[in-house]
């Protein structure tokens, strides 16, 4: 209306009633609320009002039904278990509580060390406890994360995130074979030279 916004009214009903019910006793500052006391199970719609200097304007549309549930716990935090110089394998653990409905799948998020922002690693689905990220840069940064969700459509908290993980090829230890004459105690004299035989693998 020409006048700055200095506040939101919200309401809720049940989606079978034709009440609706205030949720904020002063304006709203931010564009997000959060509301308690939703009964299990039932589902509820939600409009939004702006307030200016001239007053309460028209609610918004309503919205999307939405069925209250629990939301399940965030997954374990994610180890790596394979790192290579553009890939990382990570495993989890399954949430501790599911939210009253089966764990149907896993959101693997990432974020670039040191300044990026949390992105997708995963475009499917990811069903099973453990996923390949790939793409990656060699010597790159990188932190991981998990979001898992229930059969209901509830999404959990963000895990633990992973904590930093380079990007980089694993190189093994060399293995070394000696001559077994080799294993008794020699003695070498200052100025000698001694040559050690051994197969490295």
């Amino acid at each position: 209306g020409g006048s700055k916004v200095f506040g939101y009214h919200l309401e809720q009903k049940e989606k079978n009633s034709i009440l609706w019910v205030k949720l904020n006793k002063i304006p709203i500052q931010d564009t997000k609320f959060k509301t308690t006391g939703l009964d299990e199970g039932l589902e509820y719609e939600f409009r939004v009002s702006a307030e200016n200097i001239v007053g309460i304007g028209k609610p918004s549309k309503v919205s999307e039904c939405y069925v209250a549930r629990d939301p399940c716990d965030p997954p374990g935090r994610p180890e790596a278990i394979v790192i290579t110089r553009n890939s990382v394998t990570l495993k989890w653990k399954k949430p501790a509580y599911d939210g009253g409905s089966k764990i149907t799948g896993y959101i693997v998020e990432k974020k670039d060390l040191p300044d990026g922002r949390w992105m997708k690693a995963s475009f499917t689905n990811v069903v099973e406890t453990e996923f390949a990220v790939s793409g990656l840069v060699e010597d790159q940064r990188y932190e991981f994360r998990v979001i898992a969700r229930n059969a209901a459509g509830n999404f959990s908290e963000p895990s633990e995130s992973s904590g930093a993980i380079t990007a980089r090829d694993e190189i093994d230890a060399p293995n070394a074979s000696l001559d077994p004459k080799y294993r008794d105690v020699i003695i070498v004299h200052a100025g000698e030279t001694f040559v050690l035989e051994a197969d490295i693998r």
